[in-house]
């Protein structure tokens, strides 16, 4: 019924206020298929105000994103960002380096679509690499926002090879803009 879908709606939410509240951020890769059960709900869809509706769908993708970080090489990406309702197309994965070291850099990627949106997903623990990160659990200011530290100190690592990455792509779209 509509209560129950409004109830859940409220629900998804707080919980996500919550984790959000809690670490500063909120994982995205486990949520996917919630939001996906959710918004598979004709009744929910409808009752949705459009803008929601929009909300809830950028929400989806950014968890199917996420969620495709952890694919172990790049052909496998492709496949999985094939089967994206939402067409994106791959332009650079970097897969992480074995390593003994912290400060090597994590795995992610870049990816675009016809609509001009460019994405970066990095992918979450999934190595005793990743694991060692996560130890630096510390909430660090950058700018006018707080990150878990260790995720920051990955994301510091492979900053300058991102934006080389997104300044060639654009490069070679001269309409587009970052």
């Amino acid at each position: 019924t509509a209560t129950e879908i409004s109830e859940s709606s409220k629900e998804l939410s707080e919980a996500i206020d919550e984790a959000k509240a809690a670490t500063g951020f909120v994982h995205l890769q486990p949520v996917a298929p919630l939001l996906k059960s959710f918004a598979s709900r004709k009744e929910a869809k409808s009752s949705l105000e459009p803008a929601c509706q929009d909300s809830l769908s950028a929400l989806i993708h950014a968890a199917e994103l996420s969620s495709l970080a952890y694919k172990k090489d790049e052909d496998s990406l492709k496949k999985g960002l094939d089967e994206l309702e939402c067409k994106v197309m791959l332009f650079h994965f970097e897969p992480q380096e074995p390593s003994l070291s912290v400060l090597k850099n994590p795995q992610w990627f870049l990816a675009y679509s016809d609509e001009g949106e460019i994405f970066i997903a990095f992918r979450g623990t999934a190595s005793i690499q990743d694991a060692m990160m996560d130890m630096q659990m510390k909430p660090t200011r950058d700018g006018d926002l707080t990150y878990h530290s260790g995720f920051l100190t990955g994301v510091k690592a492979v900053e300058e090879k991102v934006f080389a990455k997104l300044d060639a792509f654009v490069e070679t779209r001269p309409s587009w803009r970052i």
